[in-house]
């Protein structure tokens, strides 16, 4: 109860620096010990995002765009073994000093951690699987973000999001519609602490990834009785560039 105290205390505060690396340590850096315990509650569809994926050959690579603590990879059980690279990628320091600590606890021999920017940062060998666990709404430029890992990622790989989102005021046909309270509330809420809710991410992922698996839900954020929208997305990256 107490770290989950010490972290409601950073998000009342905010999160306050001139650079994006230092909005993130100043904020995370006092909270980090205790973050899986706190946003377990509210980070979820993480199992069902990976259950949902399809089956990957043993020796594949995996990059975790975002992965702080190193959290999301627990979800894969006893699979995080058979991969020959898994990268935890992230800007924030403190969070990978616990991811570090999660790998030596876990034994995984085949995992890494690499704190770079996710706009910029590239793999000296693309990767089979990418995920955006809860990340991409933390990232400033989530578009760059977004098409690095499309370079990231060998032709023919998956992408898989799940992230905090909203609707467009229009959504297109079979997609959720979320009213106007709920899209600029939320909006609010969570840029008090940059994390930015956004209308374009789930219509651009998937116009970017070919074969788009998509669900989309309404979550309780603990301690309230409000529901935010969720999604959970996957797909695969072009195999030829066409411009």
């Amino acid at each position: 109860m107490l770290s989950h105290l010490k972290v409601l205390a950073c998000l009342i505060s905010g999160a306050k620096g001139n650079t994006h690396q230092e909005r993130l340590e100043n904020f995370y850096g006092g909270q980090a010990a205790g973050y899986d315990a706190f946003r377990d509650k509210f980070l979820t569809n993480r199992q069902a995002l990976i259950n949902s994926l399809p089956a990957l050959e043993a020796g594949q690579r995996l990059l975790d765009v975002g992965g702080a603590t190193g959290r999301t990879l627990e979800f894969f059980g006893e699979s995080i073994k058979d991969f020959e690279q898994v990268t935890v990628l992230d800007l924030c320091r403190p969070l990978l000093v616990q991811a570090q600590k999660r790998i030596e606890g876990q034994r995984w021999h085949n995992v890494n951690t690499i704190c770079a920017d996710a706009s910029t940062w590239q793999a000296d060998k693309p990767y089979n699987l990418t995920i955006f666990s809860y990340s991409m709404s933390m990232i400033p430029d989530w578009y760059a973000a977004f098409e690095n890992a499309i370079t990231n990622t060998v032709p023919g790989g998956t992408i898989a999001v799940v992230d905090f989102y909203l609707s467009r005021k229009h959504a297109s046909k079979g997609r959720a519609q979320h009213g106007y309270l709920c899209r600029h509330f939320w909006h609010w809420f969570f840029s008090h602490d940059n994390v930015f809710l956004r209308d374009d991410l789930l219509p651009y992922i998937m116009h970017r990834l070919e074969n788009c698996q998509v669900t989309e839900t309404m979550e309780r954020i603990p301690y309230t009785p409000c529901k935010v929208p969720v999604f959970r997305c996957w797909g695969t990256t072009p195999r030829q560039e066409e411009y």
